[in-house]
């Protein structure tokens, strides 16, 4: 066990470097503007998980705590009753392509609700029609599921990597063709999805949690959840991974909303 974490923080620092070192990927490829939503979770208090991608999908927190996090502050989850509440605007129903990504430090597998932990959702497991998109993580792997007109569909990692004490950012992208998860910014599983994302208004976006009482709590800490309308590269997911202040070196490219916001620290 020591061995593969000490090989998992080699691995992530290799990545780093590369990534700081290279001129091409130094220069951010993703696009802020399909950012639909951003949570850096470095307010420190409150009950607001800012939304910097411009798109006011604030959060309302519900029992999770600040803590110190993998970028800056995190939010610390109790596995009982903590999540956050991103609400339903209609940005949040991307139809061709998605992305969903975060930092994730999984204290517990153990944990109320299901046997699978719950990093973001906007579904409600009771309602027929009800279901757009889920990231998860069951037992070290990390699911990923997209609802469209055509069905179910869900790809799994192809191995258990996720351990716990430690930080591993996880990705979820579907673009009209294919679903693929990622470890750490490595395609660890890809399957062939189809057909247009469902839609559904009335169902909020959550984190860390589900939509009704039998949710899947998640127990541990969540850094930087991103949504985006688009199906970001391995090289995006990447840039991802250093950090949503580091995407770009220069303000240049980003929305008003989102430099505000970072210039701010929320």
């Amino acid at each position: 066990m020591r061995h593969l974490r000490r090989e998992h923080a080699f691995l992530l620092l290799s990545r780093a470097v590369l990534l700081l070192w290279s001129p091409s990927l130094a220069l951010a490829a993703v696009d802020l503007d399909a950012a639909v939503g951003m949570w850096l979770f470095d307010e420190g208090d409150g009950v607001k998980a800012v939304d910097v991608s411009g798109k006011g999908n604030d959060g309302n927190i519900r029992r999770a705590e600040f803590v110190r996090g993998k970028q800056g502050q995190a939010l610390s989850f109790n596995g009982h009753n903590a999540y956050v509440d991103c609400k339903n605007d209609e940005s949040l129903n991307p139809r061709d392509a998605i992305t969903l990504a975060a930092w994730v430090f999984v204290d517990a597998w153990e944990a109320d609700g299901g046997a699978d932990r719950s990093v973001m959702e906007k579904r409600n497991r009771g309602e027929p029609n009800a279901s757009c998109y889920y990231l998860r993580l069951l037992d070290g792997q990390v699911g990923f599921f997209v609802w469209t007109d055509r069905g179910q569909q869900a790809v799994d990692s192809d191995s258990d990597v996720i351990e716990l004490g430690g930080w591993y950012h996880i990705a979820g992208t579907y673009d009209g063709v294919e679903g693929r998860v990622y470890i750490d910014g490595e395609p660890v599983g890809d399957v062939p999805f189809a057909g247009d994302i469902e839609v559904a208004n009335h169902v909020s976006l959550i984190l860390a949690s589900g939509n009704q009482a039998s949710a899947s709590w998640y127990a541990g800490l969540l850094d930087e959840a991103v949504v985006f309308d688009t199906a970001l590269s391995e090289s995006d997911v990447n840039e991802l991974m250093l950090g949503v202040r580091n995407l770009v070196v220069s303000p240049a490219g980003k929305t008003a909303a989102v430099w505000s916001a970072v210039k701010r620290g929320h």
